[in-house]
């Protein structure tokens, strides 16, 4: 069983969601606590909890639905919740030390100071304990949030065939699409019989593009998020400083360009395969 908390702090803007579905797809969690979400679960389109591949298990309902808690889950676990939920109501919980980072927030009260805190902990029973031969919780790098996201771990012991030719909506995204596109006319003749092979080369230039700079998002997506991590941590060991300021930040946007560019590419394929 895997089960992901993220005090979200907003789960209606694009970067957060696309965070939390690359967390989902990265660990494939069973159980998902999304704390803070600051908007009401009707308001999330449907596609987006079935990009999760989870359903929506259980909600408080706080009359200020910022401070809402969701509880998603996995469609199997669903009907199978006895297993987690026996223990809620039970006392003397203790908590799950998580490998990782130490801090669970950051927060910065000025541009070159940096309030960080264990704010976020997992609790839970012996019994709990004792129904799992290996529980393991980590704490994940921090981005579209000021809260890190707390991963708990617990164990018991392609298509084939050619695809047609198509551009994709993530490298109009891209600031160099435009050129690579104006460089490879001019490469060839302009009169219009020349006009297939224009266009023949154009596909090729294309496709050897695509394959340079998304064919692995994956791995692209893995790196940014080690460099996250990274830079986060040398933050909470060393201290913050302008510099380690300015390349969180930087780390934080490109992760978040990526994440914007893997959920293009997969909703265009979602619509057209």
């Amino acid at each position: 069983m895997k089960a992901l908390f993220w005090n979200i702090r907003g789960v209606g803007n694009d970067n957060s969601r696309n965070l939390l579905r690359s967390h989902c797809a990265d660990h494939q969690p069973d159980w998902l606590a999304i704390i803070e979400p600051e908007v009401t679960s009707d308001s999330i389109n449907h596609s987006f909890l079935t990009s999760l591949n989870l359903v929506l298990f259980a909600e408080n309902q706080h009359f200020d639905h910022r401070l809402n808690i969701w509880v998603l889950c996995s469609p199997d676990f669903a009907t199978r919740s006895s297993i987690i939920w026996g223990f809620i109501d039970q006392e003397h919980l203790f908590e799950i030390e998580a490998v990782g980072y130490f801090f669970t927030r950051a927060t910065r009260r000025s541009s070159q100071d940096v309030i960080a805190s264990k704010l976020d902990r997992i609790l839970t029973h012996t019994d709990f304990i004792e129904h799992w031969d290996n529980i393991v919780a980590s704490i994940l790098p921090r981005a579209a949030s000021d809260h890190h996201p707390l991963l708990l771990v617990c164990t018991k012991g392609s298509l084939s065939g050619t695809r047609p030719f198509k551009i994709l909506n993530a490298w109009l995204l891209d600031h160099r699409f435009k050129q690579i596109v104006s460089q490879s006319r001019q490469e060839t003749p302009d009169h219009i019989s020349a006009m297939m092979g224009k266009l023949k080369r154009l596909k090729l230039v294309l496709k050897t593009w695509n394959k340079e700079v998304f064919g692995d998002i994956d791995r692209k997506i893995t790196v940014a998020k080690d460099n996250l991590t990274a830079i986060q941590g040398g933050i909470y060991e060393k201290g913050d400083s302008a510099h380690m300021m300015d390349l969180e930040f930087e780390a934080t946007v490109t992760l978040q360009q990526v994440l914007v560019q893997q959920h293009t590419i997969f909703a265009q394929k979602n619509r057209t395969d």
